[in-house]
């Protein structure tokens, strides 16, 4: 496996956009695109030969959903082109085939109540590689996704302990165009958050956004969207990082499961009245 997947190492934090924690760079050896990932976030595709230490630009800022590029070039407009790489299909073992088995079910939930179709592909020929499509992969640690349509091969990745249904739809969540609910620029009113609590590389997780760059579409706080953190969870020691203002949502914020706010949400970002996107 080593020979088709290569991680750069931890990058210099020095001159990076709106950072936080350790940035990664990670590279495909199968057709070497590059990318950089900040804890569950992958930020931008970068170009093979940039090393750590040089200064990376086309990260974008967090929203609850992404604001739609006027030529809707962000968002899948054509469906969502899927396959899953080596790393899951050489060798098969009990972990990726249930990967695999769940993510057919998320891709199956996601695809139903919005207007969004999922299409299996065979990995890109050399001729095809700049097409856009979601490389399902497990190389890498941990859960990650880019928010929205990155353009050309876009990876999806569903590390050791990512293989069940709640992990893998948050994950498509991102892909499709959401970002975390706590990220809102109305949560205060809503959730204190406490950062603190947290590992350092999963701090721009909880980072507050600005009305300017952040699209609610009118609906409200959700505490059990697919898309919200527990109050402890994976990242925050065991400590509470979110308090909810309401102390009834404190053992019930976020969910395994995709709410009816998070399909109104891609919804309506997709403007998906009447239609249904076929890739």
């Amino acid at each position: 496996m080593s020979q088709l997947y290569e991680r750069k190492g931890r990058i210099n934090e020095t001159g990076l956009i709106n950072t936080e924690g350790v940035t990664e760079k990670f590279c495909f050896k199968d057709n070497k695109n590059c990318y950089l990932r900040k804890g569950e976030t992958i930020i931008s595709r970068v170009t093979s030969g940039q090393i750590p230490g040089e200064k990376y630009s086309g990260g974008r800022q967090k929203r609850h959903a992404i604001k739609r590029f006027e030529n809707r070039s962000n968002i899948w407009e054509h469906g969502v082109k899927y396959y899953f790489d080596y790393s899951i299909t050489l060798t098969p073992t009990e972990r990726t085939r249930k990967l695999v088995k769940e993510f057919e079910a998320a891709k199956k939930a996601w695809q139903q109540d919005t207007c969004v179709n999922f299409t299996k592909v065979d990995p890109p020929s050399e001729i095809e590689e700049k097409r856009d499509v979601l490389r399902v992969t497990a190389f890498e640690d941990g859960c990650a996704s880019h928010p929205g349509k990155l353009g050309g091969e876009q990876p999806l990745i569903l590390g050791e302990g990512c293989e069940n249904f709640g992990h893998i739809a948050h994950e498509l969540g991102h892909a499709l165009g959401l970002y975390h609910t706590m990220a809102r620029h109305d949560r205060d009113s809503y959730v204190t958050v406490k950062p603190e609590t947290m590992e350092k590389d999963y701090h721009v997780e909880l980072k507050q956004q600005t009305e300017e760059n952040n699209e609610n579409y009118g609906l409200g706080y959700d505490y059990g969207s697919i898309m919200h953190y527990a109050s402890a969870n994976a990242f925050s020691k065991g400590q509470p990082s979110i308090i909810p203002s309401d102390e009834r949502y404190m053992s019930t914020m976020g969910s395994e499961m995709i709410s009816f706010l998070d399909f109104l949400l891609i919804n309506k970002l997709y403007s998906c009245e009447g239609r249904k996107l076929d890739s």
